[in-house]
C-alpha cells in the first residue's frame, strides 16, 4: 500500500509500505526524505496525523544493513547496473536506484561495505570502456530510460520489481 509520509520539515512523500500487525509497517522502498534513519526493509512504527499522513516514530527492526553509492548517470541507465543488482540479490540483498545516480544497496550483515564497494568499483571500471556506455552517452541516459522503461526518469526500482523479460 502507498501512504503519505511526512518528514521533519513538513513535506510529504508517497512511500510504498506493507502493513503489519500492531501498528507496524515494513518499508518496501527507501524514503529519500528519511534516509539514513529509515530504509527499504526496515520495520517502523508510524503515527497517523490529523491530515491523514504518517510520521515516523521509530525504527523497530532493521534486518538489513544499508549502503549508498553515487554512480554515473549512464551506469544508472544501463543493463550493467541490473547485472550488479543480480549480484546483490544472489547474496540475499536488494537494491534501488534513484534519479539514475543514487544507488542504495540493502544487504544481510554477512557482507561488508568494502566487499560491495570493491565489486561495484570493478564493474564501473569495466563499464567505463564498454559499448553499452558509449551507446548511452550517444543517445543520452534519459532517452535510453524512456526507450527501455517508458519514462525518462525513475524514482525506484529493485530486482524484485522486474520481470525476467526485462533482465536482458
Amino acid at each position: 500500500m502507498v501512504i503519505q509520509l511526512r518528514d521533519r520539515t513538513g513535506s510529504t512523500y508517497e512511500v510504498d509500505v506493507r502493513q503489519l500487525d500492531g501498528g507496524l509497517f515494513e518499508l518496501m522502498e527507501t524514503p529519500l526524505c528519511l534516509y539514513p534513519l529509515a530504509a527499504f526493509g526496515d520495520v517502523v512504527r508510524l503515527r497517523l496525523d490529523e491530515e491523514n499522513t504518517y510520521k515516523l516514530q521509530r525504527v523497530v527492526e532493521r534486518p538489513l544493513q544499508h549502503f549508498d553509492f553515487l554512480i554515473p548517470g549512464e551506469y544508472g541507465a544501463s543493463r550493467a547496473l541490473y547485472e550488479f543488482g543480480d549480484w546483490i540479490c544472489a547474496r540475499g540483498g536488494q537494491w534501488e536506484c534513484f534519479m539514475l545516480g543514487l544507488l542504495y544497496v540493502h544487504l544481510p550483515s554477512s557482507l561488508s561495505r568494502t566487499e560491495v564497494g570493491a565489486e561495484l568499483g570493478s564493474r564501473l571500471e569495466a563499464f567505463r570502456d564498454s559499448e553499452e556506455r558509449a551507446a548511452i552517452l550517444e543517445k543520452g541516459a534519459e532517452e535510453t530510460m524512456r526507450e527501455r522503461y517508458g519514462a525518462a526518469e525513475h524514482s525506484h526500482r529493485t530486482k524484485a520489481d522486474l520481470g525476467d523479460d526485462e533482465m536482458v
